[in-house]
């Protein structure tokens, strides 16, 4: 995902993707892990600004956009 879509996010929301996976793991693999309090914070205030960082990107991508990310993925396969 980071390969294909550096030019829409920044390095700030990679790190927050990041961050939101790893925890999402440690809560559904490792149960008996307490995940701390500081990080799910963390991802819960960064959460929203996401969520319309996104919803930017989406509204302003066209059909050219959306081709080269299909082509760049074919590049992976």
């Amino acid at each position: 995902m980071k390969e294909l879509l550096t030019g829409s996010y920044t390095k700030e929301d990679f790190k927050v993707i990041s961050k939101a996976f790893d925890l999402r793991n440690i809560a559904q693999y490792y149960v008996d892990k307490v995940i701390d309090t500081k990080e799910s914070d963390f991802i819960m205030d960064k959460a929203p600004l996401f969520v319309n960082t996104s919803k930017d990107i989406l509204s302003k991508i066209s059909e050219t956009d959306v081709e080269r990310i299909r082509n760049s993925l074919g590049k992976f396969i």
